[in-house]
């Protein structure tokens, strides 16, 4: 019988060979007319990258209503530290952990994460239990379990999985998972 960690493992490489075969582009905005991100004043969100759901119309969206937005930088052991930005792309650099990506991520000074009131985040597939099937460094499920906030996972149509999705006991699940055309709730 496969462990969780090698399904996981062939998993994630179906789910990206299928997301790189099929680009969308959509925006995502519709979950910002949820009552959560209403109610809600901070924002952590995250900066796109790759073939990752788009968050540029929303974050600036989320920026334009006036909300509080942080996006994570990640460090050396693969934590997360969640760091405001205004929106400025000269506020960026290149995180120096990725040597292969160019992925950007703000400086400045870690917020406290009890202050984050919703939580937007990147996911490959996730189940209709709230399971999220991530990039496998374990980063948003120890940032999740530090974060008292609503979690929404953006996501392509068909990485909404109906079968259970493997996963380990340090898995968080999040609270709905956001199409291109709808919001899912799970817990």
């Amino acid at each position: 019988m496969e462990s969780a960690v090698e399904a996981k493992k062939t998993l994630r490489e179906i789910a990206r060979r299928d997301r790189a075969l099929s680009p969308i582009s959509t925006d995502w905005l519709h979950v910002l007319s949820t009552q959560e991100m209403l109610n809600a004043r901070t924002v952590a969100t995250y900066l796109s990258y790759g073939d990752e759901p788009n968050t540029r119309a929303l974050n600036k969206k989320l920026l334009e209503s006036g909300k509080r937005l942080l996006v994570p930088k990640t460090q050396s052991d693969f934590s997360i530290k969640w760091v405001e930005w205004s929106g400025q792309e000269e506020e960026l650099k290149k995180n120096s952990f990725f040597k292969k990506m160019k992925v950007m991520e703000p400086e400045g000074p870690s917020i406290n994460p009890s202050e984050i009131d919703v939580v937007i985040l990147p996911a490959l597939l996730v189940d209709r239990k709230g399971v999220r099937l991530g990039q496998g460094g374990g980063s948003y499920d120890r940032a999740l379990s530090q974060i008292n906030a609503w979690s929404v996972a953006l996501i392509y149509s068909h990485e909404l999985m109906s079968q259970d999705l493997p996963h380990e006991n340090h898995d968080k699940k999040v609270n709905a998972a956001a199409t291109p055309s709808t919001l899912i709730r799970f817990i």
